[in-house]
């Protein structure tokens, strides 16, 4: 079923490519040492899930602008916050993992001594429990949702033990369910017309077909009252790909006009991206 409407929804056909003339890179890219040398600490590049910061800085210029809230609910390191900081957009964080809090904080306090204009905060929290622990006052209010998926079958969340001791603790869930989760909470932090984008790592060895976090990720936003709006791939750098010949990336992806899109065999990141409806469009 899953699948079934990942098909429906995007009109994508999987096929093994390994290689399409079209897909090229969009402007120059650089090494992923380059792009984080001086503007993140020492251990930055060691999460599992990070994401080229290349890549989030295209990403927030193309969907926020200066003086919006950008939201990450999986901070990590802070990429996605760090670049939106340097752009002039503010932004909020959230992470189980206290270890990555306080790495994500030394990321936006280096960039602040920077000169970044925007101004960013991290609460350590459960993402699949949102919007617990973000502020009354800034729910519905969020511009942009950025943030790159935890791959694998599985991811964490917080319960109560066994035994309940009046804490919580730290478990394992299917991605499906807690990507599902999030993206429901992510929803109530969006104000009306907001975006959420979601960069999705593909397996190394298994690049020319979509992996498993596309075929939750699209279901659950559907399923959260959120439609899909745009669909973008990129590379190994952070470059976002053309999509079919003539593509520019200036107008949506011909998959969800009806018509078919071809999976780039370089592909190294998928990019969905949601738009919560402004229900108060057209009323007066």
């Amino acid at each position: 079923m899953t699948d079934s409407i990942l098909t429906l929804t995007l009109g994508v056909v999987v096929s093994h490519v390994t290689s399409w003339p079209c897909n090229v890179a969009v402007g120059e890219g650089r090494g992923l040492l380059a792009q984080r040398y001086g503007r993140y600490v020492a251990g930055s590049a060691g999460h599992r899930d990070r994401t080229p910061p290349d890549l989030a800085a295209t990403l927030v210029d193309r969907y926020s602008r200066p003086g919006d809230l950008v939201a990450d609910p999986f901070v990590g390191t802070a990429t996605m916050l760090v670049e939106a900081v340097h752009a002039g957009r503010d932004g909020l964080g959230l992470d189980i993992e206290p270890g990555w809090v306080s790495l994500a904080r030394t990321n936006l306090a280096l960039a602040a001594r920077q000169g970044a204009t925007g101004r960013a905060r991290v609460i350590h929290a459960d993402a699949t429990r949102l919007p617990t622990r973000v502020p009354t006052a800034l729910r519905g209010t969020v511009d942009l949702v950025l943030t790159t998926a935890p791959t694998g079958t599985t991811m964490p969340a917080t319960r109560r033990g066994r035994h309940y001791t009046g804490g919580l603790r730290i478990s394992r869930i299917t991605a499906g369910a807690g990507l599902g989760r999030v993206l429901a909470g992510c929803a109530t932090l969006l104000r009306p017309g907001g975006l959420a984008a979601g960069a999705l790592r593909r397996e190394p060895t298994h690049r020319w077909t979509l992996t498993r976090e596309p075929v939750y990720v699209v279901p659950a936003g559907l399923r959260a009252g959120l439609k899909v709006v745009d669909y973008l791939f990129a590379n190994e750098r952070g470059q976002l790909l053309t999509r079919y010949p003539g593509d520019q990336l200036t107008v949506a992806p011909r998959a969800i006009t009806g018509a078919v899109l071809m999976l780039p065999g370089v592909a190294a990141h998928d990019v969905v991206v949601f738009g919560k409806p402004d229900r108060t469009v057209g009323l007066s």
